[in-house]
């Protein structure tokens, strides 16, 4: 399979990354320095290359040393599962709605700022809803409303997912600096979600990770705005 020189610099990036966090979180971080080595074989079309890199990291610069590691360690597995988890719902929303997503992505750079905020104040209404809801079920006749707390929250969820994955699909496509099209809206997602793990995994190194998950939130908020405000991909909005 050939391979775009930006995707075999994205898939080089991430395996190194991969590395470095493997070797930081594991049990020998009392040492001296951490070791990640790893070797990268990509196609092109003149033919084979291939990339090997050795990281070394004082131990004493790093924020995941001996009694830190034990919470990277889960921190990265999350990472993953919260990437192969966006890669399948991506998957799934391109498959059905591709048209829509896309003009969801495509709208995202019209208002960013305005986007935001909407998405933030819907979000937020649905999170007092589903707040309200976890309330309500103390009460004697609560049962009655867990049918409703699970749709509140199955609806917030979904929410930030979809805005989550479209806001993906347009760094993505900034990456590659091309329009987001239906056929390559999951290439453009896929791009933007790898990047966006590699950006998570190394601030964490450096215990920013709250931080990085703060901005991938803001994000998903602009991908929920610019739903709202394009009716999820019903029209694209005016320049």
């Amino acid at each position: 399979m050939i391979l775009g020189r930006n995707n075999q610099m994205l898939i080089t990036m991430l395996a190194l990354v991969l590395a470095c966090a493997g070797a930081l979180a594991s049990p020998h971080t009392h040492t001296s320095t951490f070791s990640a080595h790893v070797a990268i074989s990509g196609l092109s079309g003149s033919g084979s290359a291939v990339a090997s890199y050795t990281a070394s990291i004082p131990a004493s610069t790093v924020p995941g040393t001996a009694h830190q590691a034990a919470g990277f360690g889960p921190f990265v597995f999350g990472q993953l599962v919260m990437w192969g988890l966006g890669l399948g719902f991506a998957g799934l929303v391109g498959a059905l709605f591709g048209r829509a997503v896309r003009n969801v992505s495509v709208n995202i750079k019209r208002k960013p700022v305005v986007f935001a905020f909407t998405g933030g104040a819907v979000a937020g209404g649905l999170g007092f809803a589903f707040g309200a809801c976890s309330w309500l079920v103390h009460l004697p006749i609560g049962v009655l409303f867990l049918p409703l707390k699970a749709a509140v929250g199955g609806i917030l969820l979904l929410f930030l997912a979809f805005g989550w994955v479209c806001s993906m699909a347009t760094l993505g496509a900034q990456l590659e600096r091309t329009a987001p099209t239906p056929a390559t809206w999951f290439k453009n997602a896929a791009r933007g979600l790898s990047m966006a793990l590699i950006v998570n995994i190394v601030a964490g190194m450096f215990g920013l990770g709250g931080l990085a998950l703060a901005v991938q939130l803001i994000c998903a908020l602009m991908g929920c705005g610019a739903a709202m405000f394009s009716r999820f991909g019903a029209r694209q909005l005016p320049v």
